[in-house]
């Protein structure tokens, strides 16, 4: 690395901390650095899992992302749809419509999109969820990239069904919404698998 890059042999300790506390990195004091096998990464760690989403957006890896979205955020849905202030129930209004403009081109659709997925987790009055907003992010972004714009319609049939049943406090339907969402999503995935 200091050939490569010219850095001091003082300051790489310093340059591959994080990377290492991730378990990107292996090291033995005095002698080599090595990349750990991806099995050791921490993939909830956010720069590692863009590293990896921005290396090789696979489906396989798109597919493991949606189901860990699957298993998360229709239960946060649900808790939203029992615990968000009458500020949050506007905020995810407010968020529709700047998703229905980015259909028309007035706003933008992955932002837009993943507001409205922010303000459910922290809607949920959860710290656990709340700290799962960075990996959702993460997944969305990547999901909405490689979906385009072809299947927004659709998309947004499905945000409007939980923004209204998280408006009306209703917790079953909001959670029922939110895994159709994402099961669309999956499944479009999935038909494009070999």
């Amino acid at each position: 690395m200091c050939n490569n890059f010219g850095a001091r042999r003082g300051s790489l300790p310093d340059a591959v901390r994080t990377p290492s506390d991730e378990g990107f990195f292996g090291a033995s004091p005095r002698r080599d650095m090595w990349i750990q096998p991806e099995e050791n990464w921490n993939l909830f760690d956010p720069d590692i899992l863009r590293w990896l989403l921005n290396r090789r957006l696979s489906l396989p890896l798109l597919t493991e992302l949606t189901e860990i979205r699957l298993a998360i955020e229709p239960v946060a849905a649900a808790l939203a749809a029992q615990s968000a202030t009458r500020r949050e129930r506007t905020e995810l209004v407010a968020d529709i419509a700047r998703i229905v403009a980015a259909e028309r081109g007035d706003d933008e659709f992955v932002s837009a999109n993943i507001a409205f997925h922010d303000h459910i987790m922290q809607a949920t009055r959860n710290r656990f969820f709340a700290q799962l907003t960075t990996l959702i992010d993460t997944a969305l972004r990547s999901s909405l990239r490689w979906m385009g714009n072809s299947d927004g319609v659709e998309v947004t049939r499905h945000l409007k069904a939980v923004a209204a049943a998280v408006v009306d406090s209703d917790a079953s339907s909001a959670e029922a919404g939110m895994r159709k969402l994402i099961q669309y999503e999956l499944d479009l995935i999935h038909a494009k698998m070999p």
